[in-house]
Order: C-alpha cells, then sequence, then structure tokens
C-alpha cells in the first residue's frame, strides 16, 4: 500500500490562485499526496469553449463568478514569478509548473484545459511517476470520509483490483476571495443542501488504463462514483458577495477538514511565502 504514489493535475492562472496556493499543495500532501502537476495559463486571452456564453469571465482579470480577481491580488508579475520559483524549490521533485499557452489559428491564447489533461496523462503514462493522478482545481480540496479520514493511499489501497476511476462529487463553500487573510479550509459558510451528486464531479484516476481525460470525465475499464460520505470535494466558488442570499445558503460548522490537517495547516501558515508579501 505504501508504495502507491499519486499525483495532482490542475491547469490555472497564477495570479488568480497565487494567495492560496501553498494552503492546496500543504493540505493535499498532508493527505498523502505526492506530486503536482500544475499547467500555468496565466497568458490565456480567449474564454474556452465551456464558458463562451459567461459574460462575466474576463481571461487574466475576472474569474467565471465574477470576481475581479487582477484587481484584488495586489501583485506584479515579477512577484508572482518571484512566488512561483520559490515554491517550486520548496517543493523540489513534488511540484512540476508547465508554461501552457496553446494559440488558436490567429495566434490568440486559449485556456484549452482539455487538452492539457490530456497532455498531462500522456506525460504520466511515458514517465511513471505516479501510479494515480487526480484532477483538480485549486479551489478543490478532496475529503475522505467527511473529514475523519486523511490517508488516500490507504483509500485506494483498499479499493478493489479492477477499479480505475473515483468519480467524485462536491460540497459548495464560499469564495476563497470573500475570506482573504483566513485559511481557505476555515471557511465554513456554504450550501446548506447538497447539490446533486452528478453535477460537475472531478476524478482520480489509475494511470496506467486511463485512455482520456475531461474536465468532468474520464475514460478508463470501471469507475466507481463513492457516496459523499466516502470521498468528495469542498468547492470554495460561491460568490455570496454578488447577490447570492442566505435562503439558500448558510454557515455550515463542520467543513469536513480532518483535524490533524486542520492542526498543520494553522502551524504552517505562518511560514506560507506569500505572507512575506503584501498581497491585497
Amino acid at each position: 500500500m505504501s508504495k502507491i504514489r499519486i499525483g495532482i493535475t490542475s491547469v490555472l492562472i497564477m495570479k488568480e490562485n497565487i494567495l492560496f496556493l501553498e494552503e492546496w499543495i500543504d493540505y493535499h500532501l498532508a493527505l498523502g499526496f505526492d506530486k503536482f502537476f500544475l499547467y500555468d495559463n496565466s497568458k490565456v486571452q480567449k474564454k474556452s469553449p465551456f464558458d463562451t456564453k459567461n459574460l462575466t469571465l474576463v481571461p487574466s482579470k475576472i474569474n467565471k463568478y465574477g470576481i475581479n480577481y487582477d484587481d484584488i491580488v495586489k501583485l506584479t508579475n515579477d512577484q508572482i514569478n518571484e512566488i512561483t520559483e520559490k515554491l517550486k524549490k520548496k517543493y523540489k521533485n513534488i511540484l512540476y509548473i508547465k508554461e501552457w499557452s496553446p494559440k488558436d489559428a490567429d495566434g490568440i491564447v486559449c485556456y484549452n484545459q482539455e487538452e492539457a489533461h490530456e497532455d498531462c496523462l500522456k506525460t504520466l503514462k511515458k514517465n511513471k511517476m505516479v501510479g494515480w493522478c487526480a484532477s483538480i482545481d485549486i479551489d478543490e480540496f478532496i475529503i475522505l470520509d467527511n473529514g475523519k479520514k486523511n490517508n488516500i493511499k490507504k483509500f485506494i489501497g483498499n479499493l478493489k483490483k479492477d477499479v480505475t476511476n473515483i468519480k467524485m462529487s462536491q460540497r459548495r463553500f464560499d469564495s476563497r476571495f470573500n475570506n482573504l487573510g483566513s485559511l481557505v479550509t476555515s471557511i465554513n459558510k456554504g450550501e446548506k443542501n447538497n447539490i446533486r451528486k452528478s453535477h460537475s464531479v472531478k476524478y482520480i484516476y489509475k494511470v496506467e488504463t486511463a485512455h482520456s481525460m475531461r474536465v468532468h470525465s474520464c475514460g478508463g475499464k470501471k469507475e466507481i462514483h463513492p457516496d459523499l460520505k466516502k470521498i468528495s470535494f469542498n468547492h470554495y466558488k460561491i460568490n455570496f458577495n454578488n447577490g447570492d442570499t442566505w435562503e439558500k445558503y448558510g454557515k455550515i460548522l463542520n467543513t469536513h477538514i480532518h483535524p490533524d490537517i486542520s492542526k498543520r495547516l494553522l502551524s504552517n501558515s505562518k511560514n506560507y511565502i506569500i505572507k512575506d508579501y503584501k498581497c491585497f
């Protein structure tokens, strides 16, 4: 069981996520993940096919939830690059970052998230750095047994041998940007009732047997979709400051974070690299 090696891949815009990136890495290291493969799409100029109807989104400035992170995050590009290099040094042989700036026929940098996931799958099959890989965003944190467990290797090791894909459902919480200065994992404002199980699922897949990887789907031999109580992810995305009301949402005292992980983050966060910068 200890020989299982597990990675995470994510496509991100650095300025949108730089305030929270180290916490996200630290959290998933505590959960038992070994490697992080990030696709840096910071130069994006064009909406993805998923977001063409989203009138709020402005590439590299305003995210799909209407939050202007370009205005909130008071960091220059040089500072962001400096922080990124420090993170790569701190997490040497753990964190790998690849610039992802695909262009269309007109030379415009696109998002192309699905192509990034396919590129990662192909790369992992070739280099065999991990046996399993999760595909999630930086505002998503994987939860085991409602936060009662914190060993992803044990969870995967206990699966039936023929399982190749784990489909995960989500619980949605207030946005990280509405809680600046606090750990993301301390946010306790979210939906009172869980959304439907099939809504915007994410995956952990067995690299050897996966034959395709998309944002919300994965090709493999045998897929399981456990109940939220078994495995899920907290998604810190709801913009309560953008018209959402307490009629639908409320205070959730249990954010499903394992207490040992909470203690680790509280202790380590004092030394997070981002603390050395005036960010917002």
